[in-house]
């Protein structure tokens, strides 16, 4: 099946194709999306350095059915931190407006966030998780402000390594920003 597929090419996206890619090699899947990247994606691949590229090619191979579906749903790195708009479905259902559930735990990991000293995926999630348990909150109402705040939707890959790809300080301004957001104005879409 991989073999009849032009992965230089910009169409491949049919189930099959997508099983293929989902069930390739690691290594086979980087290459090639690698490939593709510099081919019709060279924007995105020259924000990212050859592990930040591996670590995305792991997120988003196990729910790609294209090489350019991880370049989509990944935009959300690339952005600048200020030019991040809010799907409003997602925000109004996860974030809401000061004084609301998501709003208030949003501000309250905002602080866990920002005293955490390393910054890598294990430390995040067990930060997270202790911050979930001490507030008697499910991990879900924990990341779901959070992913809303750092990716301007509800879905990501696996929180503490989104928040350890986009780096503290993009993720910190990023919560700010959500906080002040209000619904109607030019961040939402």
């Amino acid at each position: 099946e991989i073999r009849n597929c032009d992965w230089s090419s910009d169409v491949c996206s049919s189930d099959l194709n997508a099983e293929s890619l989902q069930k390739m090699p690691a290594d086979d899947f980087f290459a090639a999306w690698k490939n593709h990247l510099q081919t019709f994606h060279p924007e995105f691949i020259q924000q990212f350095d050859d592990a930040q590229l591996r670590q995305l090619a792991g997120m988003y191979q196990p729910r790609c059915r294209t090489l350019s579906d991880p370049v989509e749903s990944a935009k959300f790195f690339v952005l600048a931190d200020d030019a991040l708009v809010y799907d409003a479905k997602a925000w109004n259902k996860n974030v809401g407006p000061a004084g609301s559930p998501g709003h208030t735990t949003l501000s309250q990991v905002a602080e866990v966030l920002r005293n955490l000293p390393d910054w890598s995926p294990t430390a995040i999630h067990n930060a997270l998780e202790q911050f979930a348990t001490g507030a008697g909150k499910k991990i879900g109402d924990v990341a779901q402000p959070l992913r809303v705040a750092v990716t301007g939707t509800a879905v990501s890959p696996a929180i503490q390594d989104t928040l350890a790809l986009l780096g503290k300080d993009s993720t910190l301004k990023r919560i700010e920003k959500c906080l002040a957001f209000t619904p109607g104005s030019p961040a939402s879409a």
